[in-house]
């Protein structure tokens, strides 16, 4: 269809196709370029414009309107409406023109249905990505309950995803109280072995948590068969106690700067620094046994 308006002086005048969003000007618009000029009395020149289907933003002078033009008729929309489409479809990232075309196809096209098909279509948009959000959510459970499953305490251990370390730790406490032992030697391993590569403004806070763990590993300890105690260490000037752990496995060991609870250790240093891969062994070991005899039983 073809619309002629006026160009008066230097007064701004322009007729624009709204093609989408736009985070500066929250329209994208495209500004068309009049096909026709013609002289006129009062007027300093009349243009003619050949519009599509499609939404228009109007400026004469001070004085801005909206029109549709679907099926070459004109359909007048209301400025709140234009801009209750925009917004709706700007909250979830939607394409103005498909709102378009869902609205030039409906029973009834005016000013009114089409912010009411905004807010529909941009509503069917976000509950869609809800249940999908939902779904990967589920599948993300399922892949790391089965990653859980079949989790040797070295993945834990080296692994940096603080949920799947939890619920690893979880798995060994419900085995009774040798899990229960073998999740606190796991954490007092993790906490000493983290501080020593963390940055110094971390240290601090990781050897303050390493004390906490090794504090409750002792009660843990204390109810215990193994043979345990602590020893002074001549040769440290801070962390100058040592807490030793007489594992199957081997002999373990943890210096802290703090005597918690326990006996005197009868023993000696083994003069080996295999904690880590002993208390990850006795970890493993108590998880296979617990499946073996699930699976026997």
């Amino acid at each position: 269809m073809k619309l002629e308006m006026d160009a008066i002086g230097k007064a701004k005048c322009y007729i624009a196709r709204i093609r989408g969003l736009s985070k500066s000007y929250g329209f994208d618009r495209e500004f068309l370029k009049p096909t026709t000029r013609k002289p006129c009395a009062v007027p300093d020149q009349r243009q003619s414009f050949d519009l599509s289907d499609g939404i228009y933003e109007i400026q004469e002078g001070t004085t801005r309107t909206y029109i549709a033009v679907v099926d070459d008729h004109r359909i007048p929309i209301e400025t709140r409406d234009i801009e209750a489409a925009r917004d709706a479809c700007k909250r979830c990232d939607y394409d103005l023109s498909r709102v378009f075309d869902q609205w030039a196809c409906s029973p009834k096209c005016s000013s009114a249905t089409l912010a009411g098909i905004a807010q529909q279509a941009t509503s069917e948009k976000v509950a869609d990505a809800q249940n999908r959000s939902k779904n990967r959510q589920a599948w993300e459970t399922r892949q790391r309950k089965a990653r859980i499953s079949l989790m040797s305490a070295r993945m834990a251990f080296d692994g940096s995803d603080p949920v799947e370390t939890r619920a690893f730790l979880k798995k060994l406490e419900q085995l009774g109280a040798a899990g229960a032992l073998a999740a606190d030697l796991f954490r007092c391993q993790k906490s000493s072995t983290r501080a020593k590569v963390y940055p110094d403004k971390y240290r601090v806070k990781a050897y303050s948590r390493k004390g906490d763990v090794i504090e409750r590993l002792c009660k843990t300890l204390a109810a215990s068969s193994l043979p345990w105690g602590w020893k002074k260490d001549s040769s440290q000037n801070y962390a100058e106690w040592v807490l030793y752990v007489d594992l199957s496995e081997g002999q373990v060991s943890f210096h802290s700067p703090d005597r918690w609870e326990g006996p005197d250790y009868e023993g000696e240093w083994d003069l080996q620094r295999e904690s880590e891969s002993r208390i990850l062994s006795y970890c493993d070991s108590i998880l296979s046994n617990c499946s073996a005899a699930s699976t026997q039983t």
